[in-house]
């Protein structure tokens, strides 16, 4: 099993990267230290219930502190363009200017506009446009969110949703409830889940509708834009906090705008989400029966996997969902009481995703103690081996049906291409973010870099790129592909640092580049250009890079 394989402490770093400590402060520190990879929770719930103490302000928005009292490395990729070796060295002029304006263009784009616009009701879609889907086509939308978006974060039971809350609304009709709401919202992922299957060349589990209204929602600019206005319409009369439904509902959400390369509304639809599980874990657990604490257990742990990838690339505020790892246990993937064995037959065997979906917590754990032990201005290489061995037993004790190797190209589903492409990708940029704040160190200070270090720097920038994510099938299925934006914001990143180390002069430092770098620059180039026209701060990347490697290609 694969919890018992991942299971392990990482005291080693603690005694690695901490400096002395008196006594009195030991027992203290203990308490701080990341709880064992994968280990089934335990501990006093109680101890949550109450406020936390008052902290300053600009500790409070900050991501959990390190034991170090250096000064802390921005984890996110794309501060890269605020590092002082990269203007120490002969940049373009015009690139320095603009780099020294950043800031303000970050806030005009990503924070302050543009919204989100919601579609106008037209001919098309009439008041009662809704009436008008059959029940097959209302099905055929939901199983194709389920054999994509789910099978990566599975934070809704199949069997729950089809014999409780779509029942519900076929014998009610979309009204102004949960259930309806969160089958909209199912249903505008579905249209995307449907659209890969057309844009990775896979044969479509479900036929829906040629002409008509189905074909018109999938040939929106973001599939099935005007169910997921619908649901937006209605979720402000939903305020049941015991449902878990409303937490599912903000985290399907929080994914439609993940598709639509708007970060902010994803992470403010986590954040949601995050406060409904916390009531729960809080108030609600021991009065629930074993599955829908398990339930909950899926929800929360794909909420903290999507918030720390949002929080930690754009240093935004994170919930309060980390002080439960220890709390919460791993979910099960109990199933539905009310289930039918007949129906779990016909569905096959979903075992792969589930150990896909703990692979990716374990993975998680592992860079969030990357990201709070490496990443200050004197990084330590003892530390470092230590993650490094870390990711490699991760990958080591992968189930049989999770090991990888990089020559796989050929998959039976686009779930199966995301899900694989993902671990790969996501253990090659584990490799890159141990290896970044030795790139700082080397562009800063190039004469105090060690061969060891330049080891690892070299080490980062052959996995920097060349990701799985954004390559073969998975580069086409531009509509099921989650982490699209955060992609392009760590290829910026790495385009930066890639053409800072070429320009430096400095033989030890351009050794560290990888073969065939001008073609990786190139693809990375190429996937931020492809996707810049649905980002204004990605087209703002795009601009910045122009001063570097030449204007976009025609």
């Amino acid at each position: 099993m694969i919890l018992n394989r991942l299971k392990r402490i990482d005291s080693k770093i603690n005694q690695l990267s901490m400096p002395e400590k008196d006594p009195d402060q030991t027992s203290k520190t203990e308490q701080a230290t990341i709880a064992p990879v994968l280990t089934p929770s335990q501990g006093d719930i109680a101890q949550f219930l109450s406020p936390p103490p008052h902290v300053d302000i600009q500790k409070a928005i900050s991501s959990t502190g390190s034991p170090h009292t250096q000064s802390k490395l921005s984890f996110s990729a794309h501060q890269a363009i605020h590092w002082p070796g990269l203007h120490s060295i002969s940049l373009s002029r015009s690139f320095a200017t603009g780099a020294e304006g950043s800031n303000i263009y970050l806030s005009d784009v990503e924070l302050d506009g543009p919204s989100y616009v919601e579609q106008t009701q037209n001919e098309t879609f009439s008041k009662d446009w809704l009436a008008t889907l059959s029940l097959s086509t209302v099905k055929g939308l939901c199983n194709a969110y389920f054999v994509t978006f789910n099978r990566v974060f599975p934070l809704i039971d199949r069997d729950h949703f089809f014999l409780d809350t779509l029942s519900t609304v076929v014998a009610e009709g979309f009204s102004y409830d949960i259930e309806s709401c969160l089958v909209l919202s199912v249903m505008a992922l579905g249209c995307l889940g449907s659209k890969a299957y057309d844009e990775g060349g896979y044969p479509s589990e479900d036929s829906l509708p040629s002409t008509g209204v189905v074909q018109i929602l999938l040939n929106q600019d973001v599939p099935g834009q005007q169910l997921f206005d619908e649901s937006r319409r209605r979720i402000g009369l939903c305020s049941s906090a015991k449902d878990i439904r409303i937490s599912q509902y903000y985290l399907t959400a929080a994914l439609f705008f993940s598709q639509a390369m708007l970060p902010l509304n994803q992470w403010m639809m986590t954040d949601r989400a995050s406060t409904n599980c916390l009531i729960f874990w809080h108030h609600i657990r021991h009065r629930s029966d074993e599955w829908t604490v398990d339930m909950q257990a899926r929800v929360f742990w794909s909420s903290l996997l999507m918030e720390t990838v949002i929080v930690q690339e754009m240093d935004l505020p994170r919930s309060r969902l980390r002080e439960l790892e220890n709390i919460v246990p791993l979910p099960t993937f109990m199933v539905y009481p009310n289930a039918k064995r007949q129906q779990q037959a016909l569905r096959g065997d979903e075992s792969y995703y589930h150990y896909h979906f703990l692979a990716q917590i374990a993975h998680r754990i592992i860079l969030v103690r990357i990201r709070d032990e490496m990443y200050h201005f004197n990084p330590s290489v003892l530390v470092a081996n230590e993650l490094r061995h870390q990711l490699e037993q991760w990958r080591a004790n992968l189930p049989p049906a999770l090991q990888f190797n990089n020559h796989q190209h050929t998959f039976s589903c686009p779930a199966e291409a995301v899900a694989m492409s993902l671990l790969q990708t996501r253990y090659r940029s584990a490799i890159y973010h141990v290896g970044r704040p030795f790139l700082y160190k080397a562009l800063a200070n190039p004469s105090s870099i060690s061969d060891q270090e330049l080891n690892f720097c070299s080490e980062a920038l052959q996995n920097a790129s060349d990701w799985p994510i954004a390559t073969g099938s998975c580069q086409r299925m531009s509509s099921f592909s989650p982490l699209k934006y955060f992609v392009c914001r760590s290829f910026f990143g790495t385009l930066l640092i890639s053409y800072a180390l070429r320009e430096s002069g400095n033989e030890r430092l351009v050794k560290t580049l990888p073969d065939r770098s001008d073609v990786l620059c190139s693809d990375m180039l190429r996937y931020i250009e492809d996707l810049a026209v649905q980002s204004p701060s990605l087209r703002k990347d795009r601009e910045f890079l122009s001063l570097l490697y030449g204007p976009p290609n025609d």
